[in-house]
């Protein structure tokens, strides 16, 4: 699939010959030996020694301890020469993927995960997610991928399976802040989720070389992904005096079955001339997508005029997306390195929904009352076509892009139940420039401005309510416009990847031309109606720089310093209440890390962050929020007496922007001893995880109308007894 880690960390280094580290190339960059366009992303070439690449390796895995915590896992890699099959299956319910290799701690999904205050139960592998984004999850896993060539390296074929099954829970509380220029209301609510999945995913990637000069390559892929959840939810919310001003409890049941195809086409065929080809690429995509919900709900308004509302339906979905893209790209060499590129594009993508609400009737005892103002069936179609012009200088040292292109995008939409038509048409013009500048093999300057567009989603251009939440009624606007981002990017790069050693630099801006935001009212019963305007002003920026330092004497230790500091700046313009709001958010977070390895017996590694943050509102009514966060860790790693292993990995995190009435700070200690045997091929190990049950899942988000604050569902105190045997057949032997 698309996850290295699978790779990475489950090969051993003995068969590792050497490590090759590029830019990042598309396809066709590849085979015409076109400058990288992307500098922000490295591949990894890792190269398996000669007499290594014929046999068979792996390992398994198995662990159980308190609290049912268990751990299951393996995985087989046979070689013969370009053939290569992998199999690998895994289950554990301690929010891992399962496939990470660390004779230390590999039983832990991430090692810092429990004191992340933004973490999470989910995870993913390749583009397949595993459980719903919070809470603790159960996971299940089987794949497998086969490689190989033919015709004389010809014809290349991988193909790949996957299975994923995850069930979640988790359970929340959550205290916000909604603020108003005038005042505020306050909501506390508690929320119970449990969700279950089952996804199927298979790719397969065909690569043809006609000739030295014509490459076919087509990558089909399909996946299937059933998935069901059940949310539970008891909100109410207070005036800044403390009186009551509503309180709502609802039941969410869903039931989601997705089906998603879809292939890509490429032929390259380069010419004579160096430097010259032409590229043609197709891609075509069908997504279809049924549900059913069930959603009760009973919300209560106190005041002057007090109400009750009442929800209790059925919703019946039948989604279907069509995408059609084709493209064609054609490079003419005007010079020995001066490139002139041409390039054409044409994008459809078609929408087809089908919403249909039924309310209960009390006197068919059955959900048979349609709800006309709820369902929906529109079609709704968007063609973009872009031509391009680039010219490129492709030199040894010097390597530099500059083009433009136009964009037409029209949009189209018609609802048969809401009778409701609309149609936009839209010219845009965006350029782009990249400059990369090699120094010497290990200093390097890149430089890239790029303008990009994003067009209106359907919920936000359709101009009818949506009332599934009876407290806030959502109208799109069909007016809207599309937004245009507009980016500068820099890095300067001096690392020797040999001597590890080295310092790296870099920063952005991104400025956005008519923004697309949510314009929200309240009234006085705190009832909210909400639609999307384009707005001007806002504009974000990050920048930051690390070095790094080995120092290495002889045999007897080695030393590693990492210094860095990261910095974060958000101009954010919205509405507050029908009044224009800016959001300043600064941040900057210095950090300092260094790796004591003594004799490979013994390493320590201590570490320090922290962050700096400030919240700047521009209207008189909201109150500026500043915190500080912390963060120290401290590792330490023995490898004596031989064959015992012994590791401790503390942290102390600090959130200063969460309410004291959350928890605020952690102290989280991981420990694992363990035993490697019979010539380290198996290893016998037991895990302490949170030692001091401390695990906390805290976290405070500022907008810019509400402060909230969730803690919910997290990992805690466990003990794991686990046991690896890992095997591996080489060359000649049997």
């Amino acid at each position: 699939g698309n996850d290295p880690k699978i790779a990475t960390k489950n090969l051993t280094k003995d068969i590792i010959d050497k490590i090759q580290v590029t830019d990042t190339k598309t396809d066709t960059e590849k085979f015409t030996g076109k400058a990288s366009s992307d500098n922000e992303n490295k591949s990894i070439n890792l190269t398996i020694k000669e007499d290594k690449n014929k046999g068979l390796f792996g390992r398994v895995t198995a662990g159980y301890g308190t609290d049912e915590r268990y751990q299951l896992s393996g995985i087989t890699n046979y070689f013969n020469n370009d053939e290569r099959l992998n199999i690998l299956a895994s289950s554990n319910n301690i929010n891992s993927a399962g496939f990470s290799f660390d004779e230390v701690y590999d039983a832990i999904g991430r090692r810092s995960s429990g004191i992340s205050f933004s973490s999470n139960g989910n995870f993913r592998v390749g583009d397949l997610s595993f459980g719903f984004g919070q809470g603790i999850t159960t996971a299940s896993n089987l794949g497998g991928s086969y490689t190989n060539s033919y015709a004389d390296e010809a014809i290349d074929v991988t193909a790949d399976y996957f299975y994923a099954n995850s069930n979640s829970f988790n359970d929340t509380r959550t205290s916000r802040e909604n603020i108003l220029p005038g005042n505020s209301f306050f909501t506390n609510s508690t929320t119970n989720f449990d969700g279950d999945s089952n996804s199927h995913r298979a790719t397969s990637r065909l690569e043809f070389e006609i000739d030295s000069t014509l490459k076919i390559i087509a990558r089909p892929s399909l996946s299937i992904t059933n998935a069901n959840s059940l949310n539970i939810r008891n909100e109410n919310s207070t005036d800044s005096d403390g009186n009551l001003i509503n309180n709502s409890s609802s039941e969410n049941r869903s039931d989601t079955d997705q089906r998603d195809f879809r292939n890509n086409l490429s032929v390259i065929k380069r010419f004579g001339k160096k430097g010259q080809y032409i590229q043609i690429g197709f891609v075509n995509q069908h997504v279809n997508n049924e549900g059913f919900a069930f959603f009760n709900s009973e919300n209560e308004i106190f005041g002057d005029n007090p109400s009750v509302i009442s929800v209790n339906q059925i919703t019946d979905t039948d989604n279907v997306r069509t995408n059609l893209r084709g493209n064609i790209e054609y490079r003419l060499p005007l010079k020995e390195k001066l490139f002139l590129d041409f390039s054409y594009s044409y994008d459809y993508n078609e929408n087809d929904n089908e919403r249909l609400v039924f309310d209960f009737d009390t006197a068919t005892n059955d959900f048979t009352l349609f709800n006309d103002q709820l369902s929906s069936d529109f079609r709704f179609t968007s063609i973009q076509q872009r031509p391009s012009l680039e010219l490129s200088y492709q030199g040894k040292k010097l390597n530099f892009n500059f083009g433009g292109s136009f964009v037409n995008t029209a949009l189209d939409n018609e609802d048969n139940i809401q009778n409701t038509t609309f149609d936009s048409d839209f010219n845009n013009g965006l350029f782009n420039a990249r400059l990369n500048y090699r120094f010497s093999q290990s200093k390097r300057l890149f430089a890239s401005y790029r303008s990009s567009i994003v067009i209106p989603q359907v919920n936000q251009l359709q101009p009818i309510d949506n009332i599934t939440n009876p407290l806030n009624i959502i109208t799109g606007n069909p007016d809207l416009d599309p937004s245009i981002n507009h980016r500068i990017y820099f890095n300067y790069n001096n690392y020797d990847f040999k001597n590890r050693s080295g310092f790296f630099a870099y920063g952005s801006l991104t400025i956005q031309e008519d923004q697309i935001v949510t314009n929200t009212e309240t009234d006085e019963n705190f009832l909210r109606t909400t639609t999307y305007d384009n707005i001007n002003g806002s504009y974000s920026a990050f920048g930051g720089a690390s070095y790094n330092k080995q120092i290495k004497k002889d045999s007897l230790y080695t030393l590693r310093i990492r210094g860095g500091i990261n910095s974060n700046f958000n101009n954010t313009v919205n509405f507050n209440n029908g009044a224009r709001l800016t959001t300043k958010r600064f941040s900057i977070s210095p950090s300092l890390r260094l790796t004591y390895n003594y004799k490979e017996q013994f390493q320590i590694e201590p570490g320090y962050s922290i962050s700096l943050n400030s919240n700047t509102f521009s209207l008189d009514s909201f109150e500026n929020v500043n915190f500080v966060t912390h963060n120290v860790e401290f590792k330490t790693t023995t490898y004596w007496p031989k064959n015992l292993i012994w590791g401790n990995d503390i942290t102390y995190s600090f959130n200063g922007s969460v309410d004291s009435s959350f928890d605020r700070s952690a102290l989280f200690w991981n420990m694992s001893l363990g035993i490697n045997m019979w010539k380290e091929k198996a290893n016998l190990k037991v895990l302490a995880y949170d030692l001091l049950n401390q695990n906390i899942n805290t976290r405070r988000t500022v907008t810019q109308d509400f402060i909230q604050d969730t803690q919910g569902t997290v990992l805690q105190r466990y003990f794991l007894l686990s046991f690896t045997y890992k095997f591996d057949r080489f060359g000649n032997s049997k």
